[in-house]
């Protein structure tokens, strides 16, 4: 069992429970697809590579922690969620914390993936004889509260614990998502003025009780462990949005509710080839057209010259 942690204390004690938090949320993909032997090993190998990851974290960041009397072994909260994990950090000052964390264990993960090729793993993102995992991250900041559970263990409640929960769906396989909070932080403080061009930006996002957000995916061509492609969740609702914006001016239906990803994905195909269609034919047609009116005004002019 760690050690008390005091830096956790004094956020009980002198603050109220409350504390400005980085959240980084981890869900193990395809996770139910295995055998439950195998899920046991993989839930081992996410225990393993979370160490490692903020054993790096610790050691990067160990001028700030001894400076200001920290302990990151009992500081951290990390919380088991069943199929992935939730980590905690509550240090004014490091800024890029939560995303260098994230970063590790992506790595950390990629690391135990090397050490034998699995064609059922590489195929379909899951398997039952190797204890590898992809991950979806969702990174969030805020203020949230700081409690004892019935275990009297150190747990964390607030809607920054849902949010990042929220944005990791929103992501695919090793992909980091932050809300537009964690993200406006960052890029404020990073002393890099082209940081920022490492994040691709995703507006309008409907979450739950139809409120909309802004997410941002953190993409980096050079990092093979990391995927920066546009998830394909977010990607469909961009185009779906633009092609319900060009039906309801063409009066076309809108999508309809209630229908799977995969038909969502057919439907919004199908419909954008019809209206590029119409949209052709129409742009095909304006010269005839205005040939044709052009003629017809001609003949009017005539006309009224005769008479």
């Amino acid at each position: 069992m760690a050690d008390e942690s005091q830096h956790l204390s004094e956020i009980m004690l002198k603050h109220n429970r409350i504390a400005n938090m980085q959240v980084v949320f981890t869900d193990i993909e395809k996770y139910s697809m295995r055998r439950t032997q195998a899920q046991i090993s993989v839930i081992d190998a996410l225990t393993q590579c979370m160490k490692k990851a903020l054993s790096l974290v610790s050691k990067k960041y160990i001028d700030y922690s001894q400076s200001r009397g920290l302990n990151f072994q009992s500081d951290i909260i990390s919380l088991a969620t069943g199929d992935g994990a939730a980590t905690v950090f509550t240090f004014d000052g490091l800024h890029d914390i939560h995303l260098s964390f994230a970063l590790k264990l992506l790595e950390a993960a990629q690391s135990l993936r090397d050490k034998d090729t699995c064609a059922k793993f590489n195929q379909e993102g899951w398997c039952n004889c190797h204890p590898y995992f992809n991950l979806r991250i969702g990174i969030s900041e805020g203020k949230g509260i700081v409690f004892k559970d019935l275990r009297e263990q150190y747990n964390v409640a607030g809607g920054v614990m849902n949010m990042a929960a929220r944005i990791m769906g929103l992501g695919d396989s090793n992909q980091i998502m932050f809300t537009q909070e964690a993200y406006n932080q960052i890029v404020d403080m990073v002393d890099d003025p082209h940081f920022v061009d490492l994040f691709a930006e995703f507006a309008d996002i409907e979450i739950k009780h139809n409120a909309k957000i802004k997410v941002y995916q953190f993409v980096d061509q050079s990092l093979s462990f990391l995927s920066s492609d546009p998830p394909e969740g977010l990607t469909l609702k961009k185009r779906a949005k633009a092609l319900m914006d060009k039906m309801q001016a063409a009066g076309f239906p809108i999508i309809p509710n209630g229908i799977s990803p995969v038909e969502r994905t057919r439907f919004v195909e199908i419909m954008e080839g019809m209206v590029d269609s119409v949209t052709q034919l129409v742009k095909n047609a304006r010269p005839t057209i205005t040939v044709q009116a052009q003629e017809i005004e001609e003949d009017r002019a005539n006309k009224n010259c005769d008479n």
